[in-house]
C-alpha cells in the first residue's frame, strides 16, 4: 500500500502590518487562520476560474474623500449638536420656512 503525502510550498507577501492585524482578528474569529485564509481563497480562484468578488477599474463612490477639511468640520459638529440633543425638528416644510426666515 502506497501512502501520498502533500507537498505544500511557502507563499511570502508583504502586508501593511495593520491589515494583518486586523485580518487575523476577523479570521480568529471565522476559526481561521492566515494560511487556511489563503488557501480557501486560492480554492476558489480555482472554482471560480477567477477571482471570488467583483474587480472594477471605476473607483468606489467615496464621498468622503471627496469632502474638504471644513465639511468634515461642519459634520462633526453636527453629529455633536445631535448627541447633545441641540437639534430643531420640523412637523412640515412650511415651519422650517417660518423658522429660517426668522433667524
Amino acid at each position: 500500500m502506497s501512502v501520498t503525502t502533500k507537498k505544500s510550498v511557502l507563499i511570502q507577501s508583504k502586508i501593511d502590518p495593520s491589515l494583518k492585524t486586523q485580518s487575523e482578528d476577523i479570521l480568529e474569529q471565522l476559526g481561521l487562520n492566515m494560511s487556511r485564509a489563503i488557501e480557501v481563497f486560492l480554492r476558489q480562484v480555482v472554482v471560480q476560474r477567477g477571482l471570488p468578488f467583483k474587480v472594477v477599474l471605476t473607483p468606489a463612490d467615496n464621498t468622503a474623500s471627496r469632502l474638504t477639511k471644513q465639511d468634515k468640520k461642519d459634520i462633526l459638529s453636527a453629529i455633536a449638536r445631535v448627541k447633545s440633543g441641540k437639534v430643531v425638528s420640523f412637523e412640515s416644510e412650511k415651519d422650517m420656512e417660518n423658522y429660517f426666515g426668522n433667524l
